[in-house]
Parts: C-alpha cells; sequence; structure tokens
C-alpha cells in the first residue's frame, strides 16, 4: 500500500517552513536579490546573498533532519495502522508523562509522543527493556511504590493527616476532611526517603525541610512488574528514557525508507 504523509506531515511542512523562513524572506519581499541588510555607520556590513548563506550553512541541515524524523515516525504509525491520537489519547499523554510534555506542548508533540510510545510497544522487548533499566539505574527487579505526599508548615496538621493514613481513611476523604493538597506519586525506590528518615518503620516518612516544612510522604500500596501491572513500568520507563526510546526507534526504522537529501 502506497503511503501518504498526510496532514501531520503538512503541518510538519508548514512548522518547518516558519522556522527556516528567514533564509528567503528578504528574497521575497523585497526584489533585490543581494541587497544590504546591514549597515554600521552607513558602512556596508551583510548583504542578503551573504546572509541567506550563512543561515543555510547554520540551520539546513538541523531542519531537513527534524523534517525528516517526523514524518518517517508518522509513516511507521501508518505502517502499523496506529490511528491519530484523539481527545482521550492526548489526555492520556498528558497526564502521565509530565517529564515529556508540557504546557508548551502543542497536539503536534503530542501526536509524536504518542506514536513513539506506541511503536515502540510494538517494535521491541519491553520486558527486557524494564528489567534492564532497573538493574542498570537502581539494581533492583522493577518495582513500583505508589506514594501520597504532603507538604506544609503545620507539623500537627500533618500528624493527624498520618494518623488517617495509618487508619486506611482514603484518599478521597483526607483531601475533603482537611481542605489539602495531597499528592500522588510513583517511585522505583525508597533509598532517599529512608536516607532522610532513618526512623521510618517502612510505610510512612516524616522529612524535615529547609524552609521549615515537614513533608510527610505515605506508601499506599507496591507493585510487582506483572501482566497486571505492565502498563505502569511501561509507562514509568517511557517517561524516564524518552529521548532514548525515540532515538532508538528512528535508528530502526529509518533503514526501511529512501531518504535522500538535496
Amino acid at each position: 500500500m502506497k503511503m501518504k504523509l498526510g496532514i501531520f506531515a503538512k503541518s510538519s511542512l508548514t512548522v518547518i517552513f516558519l522556522a527556516s523562513i528567514s533564509l528567503n524572506f528578504y528574497f521575497v519581499m523585497r526584489q533585490k536579490p543581494d541587497s544590504v541588510v546591514l549597515r554600521i555607520n552607513n558602512q556596508e556590513v551583510l548583504t542578503e546573498s551573504k546572509m541567506n548563506e550563512i543561515l543555510a550553512a547554520k540551520y539546513k541541515k538541523s531542519i531537513l533532519q527534524s523534517l525528516e524524523n517526523s514524518n518517517i515516525i508518522l509513516l511507521e504509525a501508518a505502517k502499523n495502522h496506529i490511528a491519530p491520537p484523539g481527545k482521550n489519547e492526548i489526555e492520556y499523554i498528558k497526564s502521565n508523562f509530565p517529564n515529556i510534555v508540557s504546557e508548551k506542548s502543542g497536539n503536534e508533540q503530542i501526536s509524536e509522543i504518542y506514536y513513539v510510545y506506541k511503536i515502540y510497544a510494538i517494535m521491541n522487548n519491553v520486558d527486557k527493556d524494564i528489567e534492564d533499566f532497573y538493574k542498570e539505574t537502581y539494581e533492583t527487579e522493577p518495582i513500583l511504590y505508589n506514594l501520597e505526599t504532603v507538604t506544609d508548615q503545620d507539623h500537627q496538621l500533618l500528624m493527624n493527616i498520618l494518623s488517617d493514613f495509618k487508619q486506611n481513611l482514603s484518599l478521597k476523604d483526607i483531601k475533603r476532611k482537611y481542605n489539602i493538597n495531597i499528592s500522588e506519586i510513583q517511585k522505583p525506590t525508597l533509598v532517599d526517603l529512608q536516607q532522610m528518615d532513618k526512623e521510618s518503620k517502612g510505610k510512612y516518612f516524616h522529612i524535615m525541610l529547609d524552609n521549615k516544612e515537614m513533608m510527610l510522604a505515605h506508601v499506599r500500596n507496591t507493585l510487582k512488574y506483572n501482566a497486571d501491572n505492565k502498563e505502569s513500568f511501561y509507562n514509568f520507563y517511557f517517561n524516564s528514557r524518552y529521548l532514548e526510546i525515540r532515538a532508538k526507534v528512528l535508528n530502526i526504522i529509518k533503514n526501511k525508507y529512501n531518504i535522500s537529501y538535496h
């Protein structure tokens, strides 16, 4: 089946064009291809043709490589019948990958992250990659701790919350009871918390911060790497190693396409 670049590729071309428009702006807008674009004390410093030559030498290669990478990711996604992300998929990427997505990330960038997320899961032995990642980074088997953390200067308030944690009061009820923000995070290890709170009994950590605040951390549960939890581990790994994963995907799929620069 003949692949077409489609809307996403056309959008990428538009972005690249805007990024490189300075290469020919003066040529298009003026009708003097070698007019002077910079003078100092009425002395000619830079002509239009020289400026374009400098800009092309500096930016052309990176612009072409960026366009190449974006479009072969799109082509590979289409080849694997990966549909463009809808609203739910976009929100999934935003909520699960804070290390990759920021408030400034546009839908095109988020879409590419989504395609890489799907392609990598198809083409790689994710189980082995995750196991290797844990061994190399944390020197342990894959494990994830789901924690609830709250920080405040009112130590008595935090001790009351700790008491509720120990009574297994739900996070929703605790938030409503104290009208306080409680963050939910995942950690692959508790070593850092254990070092900061050497008297910890395992599930609860009380840590004094430099600004006289106290942080309370509660381990709600622990996840082992199994069929039920694979998505959580893959998301943690993907969020931690996105650039490495994207590069790996590109290195593999580039060989499938005839790419030439002119």
